[in-house]
């Protein structure tokens, strides 16, 4: 009876030290994709994005959520032990959250000067180009209008932009459930991840300095993320082809990557990762596919 006992703490123990190992990301979500039956016709899309929310900018950091270890021994009754389990764990998880909030923080002030440089771009202009998609109040649960929220990153140099754009349906309350996990209650969600061509040290220099309008970079990305949002919720991208391994080119190495390719242009290759997850990269950083260039 007693290894039954020191079993099912055993079993609690990994269940709770699993659940509670990944720290809350805002740029992190889980992909649902939408149902056939509920697919969005690409003449009938619209989205809500909150106009008054300033342009949310983020330095890029490793998320390195790592944490000293720390060796604990769970003492009396299994009941005893159970509880203090799941008290570590949560403490671990409160100690990785607030190692990525300090990374963050830190990553943020290596770009603070472009952040003030930033200061034109706005909610509001980026919707601009897009008017006739946006609806100018939040969706009622099960009003096929996606929400979405644009979170944009600069690397430490200051010279490539990308954009996570975090997007979601409700489901109709009819259809809600009371479970606390939030995607229980969406009938859609994903990110649409745009990365951005370097810049070269004259346009850095011009648009850091006013010289050039910054507006651009970031419109052209929201704009792209924009249309591929479009196409996944008409489901355009329903077929997903066989996946491969891609060579992203990086700063100074190179990322291998599982993904489906399901667009290829001279300018961009479009992909789905295995987290589901939409992913543009311009077409000269993915090294081990031909150019759709004409020559």
């Amino acid at each position: 009876m007693m290894n039954i006992k020191k079993l099912f703490v055993s079993l609690c123990a990994i269940a709770a030290l699993t659940g509670c190992k990944s720290a809350k990301r805002d740029d992190y979500v889980v992909a649902k994709s939408l149902n056939k039956d509920n697919a969005i016709a690409q003449n009938e899309f619209k989205f809500y994005l909150n106009l008054d929310n300033k342009l949310d900018l983020r330095g890029e950091y490793s998320h390195d959520r790592s944490v000293a270890g720390t060796h604990m021994m769970y003492y009396g009754t299994p009941a005893t032990a159970l509880a203090q389990v799941f008290s570590h764990a949560a403490i671990n998880s409160s100690m990785q959250e607030k190692k990525l909030r300090e990374q963050q923080d830190q990553a943020n002030k290596l770009i603070m000067p472009l952040i003030e440089a930033s200061k034109s771009v706005t909610h509001k202009s980026l919707a601009e180009s897009k008017r006739h998609y946006v609806v100018d109040h939040p969706p009622i649960a099960g009003e096929k209008t996606v929400q979405v929220r644009p979170i944009f990153f600069a690397n430490q140099d200051m010279k490539k932009l990308s954009l996570k754009l975090v997007a979601w349906i409700e489901k109709p309350k009819s259809k809600k459930t009371k479970s606390r996990k939030k995607l229980n209650n969406l009938m859609y969600q994903n990110i649409i991840e745009v990365h951005g061509a370097t810049w070269s040290e004259e346009l850095a220099g011009q648009l850091m300095n006013g010289n050039a309008d910054i507006s651009k970079q970031y419109d052209a990305l929201f704009d792209r993320a924009i249309e591929s949002l479009k196409k996944d919720l008409s489901g355009t991208y329903s077929q997903v082809p066989q996946q491969q391994t891609l060579h992203i080119k990086k700063k100074n190495n190179k990322q291998f990557l599982r993904a489906s390719v399901i667009e290829h242009s001279c300018e961009y290759v479009v992909i789905k990762n295995l987290r589901n997850w939409i992913l543009h990269y311009p077409a000269n950083y993915v090294t081990n596919l031909p150019s759709q260039c004409d020559s």
